[in-house]
């Protein structure tokens, strides 16, 4: 009995791990690193007054006010939703520590 609480506590705690990892991935990381290896205003505007061509312009002003759209947001957050009903339910599934039945 004890290896079996081990394990649903090895699992809920890896579980909870790779769900932080993966917020702070697609939350913190990614949209920092996108803000830093964004083309500075300057440069950008002079590169767009040497070109002649109206649709290059227009695609080069689009990559310069992109912004990033998290990765587990797409799909209504179903992602979080899913993760959210694993973590709960693995909690809520947990023995009383006494081992007696509530």
């Amino acid at each position: 009995m004890h290896s079996r609480r081990m394990a649903n506590v090895n699992f809920q705690s890896i579980a909870l791990g790779v769900y932080l990892f993966i917020c702070l991935f697609d939350f913190v990381l990614v949209p920092v690193w996108y803000g830093v290896n964004r083309p500075e205003i300057a440069s950008f505007i002079d590169t767009m007054n040497t070109m002649e061509n109206a649709q290059l312009q227009m695609e080069l002003m689009r990559k310069m006010t992109d912004h990033h759209n998290p990765y587990t947001l797409m799909g209504g957050g179903l992602f979080h939703l899913s993760f959210g009903a694993i973590l709960t339910g693995s909690v809520l599934n947990r023995k009383p520590k006494d081992g007696k039945e509530e």
